[in-house]
């Protein structure tokens, strides 16, 4: 199991990555664990980091977003299992910037504004990633407990369709398709059908559940005929679904989130409570 400590010299590196080249002197800093607070992921330990520098001549305050490979074993054993991390910071090491700066053309945007669809992430490696904290940008979270409204759902879309959007301009500058470029990108984390993928007991053991639920759901109980063709429909549905996620050589392909649910997304209000940005919490599985 990998013991995860998160350094001064890991804070440093993502405050010049930050602010470039300009002067920062780091000051102080501290580590405040989220999951005290019991906002806990299953796929990662989250942290929020607080720093005071001086930069130009000035003393401040920012703080990092930090995410990193989860402490409990069983968990670990999952994510390092699927790659997730060193998938996720691939995506960024490699491709966000690229991604940023497509979409800082196609995005409506007012002057002194920044992208906010992909968050930036100023030090990324297979254990743990540190990132802009968007809390400070006025982004917040919403109740997976409650569906979003229309108008939350619409932002959602429309940030997912300029992130497609800005997959499909980069591949058209690198005149050759995605998966040639970034070919270690092209593993499937989750919906893999292969007999040795890590989550195939995952998968079986899903599918006998939502199989074994149908005739519990009141909707079908004196309905046998319907249960038995639902039944017998799930597995093949399931495998049709593995291998339509997956990348084809032969047709244009497009970085997806791989994880998108409403604990995954940002919202950016404006004075009306009306969602104006979203950007993705997490991506997992890009």
């Amino acid at each position: 199991m990998v013991h995860v400590e998160i350094t001064e010299a890991d804070v440093a590196t993502a405050l010049k990555n930050r602010f470039k080249n300009e002067e920062v002197q780091l000051l102080k800093w501290k580590l405040i664990s989220f999951n005290e607070e019991g906002k806990l992921g299953y796929l990662g330990d989250h942290y929020k980091v607080e720093t005071t520098i001086q930069r130009n001549g000035n003393e401040e305050n920012v703080s990092f977003f930090v995410k990193t490979i989860p402490q409990n074993k069983t968990q670990q054993d999952l994510v390092e299992a699927g790659a997730m991390y060193r998938k996720e910071a691939q995506f960024f090491n490699l491709i966000a910037d690229e991604l940023i700066s497509i979409l800082s053309k196609i995005t409506p945007m007012v002057p002194d504004s920044k992208v906010y669809v992909i968050p930036r992430c100023y030090l990324a490696n297979d254990i743990m990633m540190i990132m802009e904290n968007l809390i400070e940008d006025g982004f917040e979270g919403k109740s997976a407990d409650i569906p979003l409204s229309a108008e939350d759902f619409l932002t959602s879309m429309r940030a997912l369709g300029r992130f497609h959007a800005a997959s499909i301009a980069l591949e058209e500058r690198l005149g050759k398709p995605l998966i040639e470029e970034y070919p270690e990108l092209e593993y499937e984390t989750f919906l893999n059908q292969s007999p040795d993928h890590c989550l195939k007991t995952w998968h079986a053991a899903s599918l006998d559940a939502a199989t074994t639920l149908v005739p519990m759901l009141e909707k079908y109980k004196n309905q046998p005929e319907v249960v038995k063709k639902t039944q017998e429909a799930l597995p093949v549905l399931l495998r049709d679904l593995m291998v339509k996620v997956k990348a084809w050589p032969d047709t244009r392909n497009v970085f997806c989130h791989g994880d998108l649910w409403t604990n995954n997304l940002l919202f950016r209000l404006d004075k009306e409570g009306r969602s104006l940005e979203v950007s993705y919490r997490y991506l997992f599985n890009p």
